[in-house]
């Protein structure tokens, strides 16, 4: 059994008395499609498809009477883990490969750093600071969670400040024991370590060494520095106007 539709011609076009047309009827050759998309086209590409509440897992991992993670090897591990991921849309978070998928990206990474550094305590500029920076990280290509990266960055921005500027030791190492470092970050790093299983005290290390003495791969997007500069909130390089050149009272010489 064939459906059919009613449809009503475009203005301009021809027709016959009928407004019932079988379901090939619609489709249009190529050659004869706008050249641009509708709104209503736009729309829908863009709409999010992403379900980012779903909590199942395949259990890859879990050993069950017929199936055993440990006969398994380590590639299909590794293939069934990322399927998992991508199950539970944690995957996509690093994802450049569509529109749709760099615009949550952009987001999430946006939003994710904001809470951290408020967490943390740093001030408008140390936070936009971290996220030009974060920004300017490939971070497929790095590797790492974004959360884990947004720490670091937020401790070696005080550090440099700390450093540089007032001559003082740093804020937060994650070489240094718990007691020489500033409680807020010991609080935000627990909190890392128990929320996401892939953040352990160790991989903060290593991400933090990685920032500061690594050559982290940089990426040339400038769609990605437009989003920045529209969700600046500071000047990263305000202007500086010396004393002399400042209105002086009337009278005054």
């Amino acid at each position: 059994m064939i459906m059919s539709v009613s449809t009503t011609p475009a203005a301009g076009t021809a027709s016959d008395s009928t407004t019932s047309h079988s379901a090939s009827s619609l489709w249009v050759p190529p050659n004869e499609r706008p050249s641009t998309p509708t709104e209503a086209e736009e729309a829908r590409a863009r709409k999010r498809t992403l379900n980012t509440s779903n909590e199942t897992a395949i259990g890859y991992d879990q050993e069950t009477d017929f199936y055993r993670p440990s006969s398994i090897s380590y590639n299909k591990r590794e293939h069934y883990k990322k399927l998992d991921q991508h199950n539970r849309d944690n995957y996509w978070k690093n994802r450049d490969d569509v529109e749709v998928g760099q615009d949550c990206d952009r987001q999430l990474k946006l939003k994710t750093t904001l809470g951290i550094a408020s967490q943390l305590g740093l001030s408008d500029f140390h936070t936009q600071v971290v996220v030009g920076r974060l920004f300017e990280i490939d971070g497929r290509r790095f590797g790492q969670r974004t959360e884990a990266v947004a720490f670091c960055l937020c401790a070696i921005v005080l550090n440099e400040d700390a450093e540089n500027r007032y001559e003082n030791e740093k804020v937060y190492h994650p070489s240094r024991s718990d007691s020489n470092n500033a409680h807020e970050f010991i609080r935000v790093r627990d909190q890392l370590v128990d929320s996401f299983g892939s953040i352990t005290e160790s991989r903060l290390h290593s991400v933090y060494a990685k920032l500061t003495q690594g050559d982290p791969p940089q990426r040339a997007d400038d769609e990605t520095r437009q989003f920045v500069t529209a969700n600046s909130t500071v000047q990263r390089h305000p202007s500086f106007t010396p004393n002399h050149s400042l209105p002086r009272p009337t009278g005054e010489n």
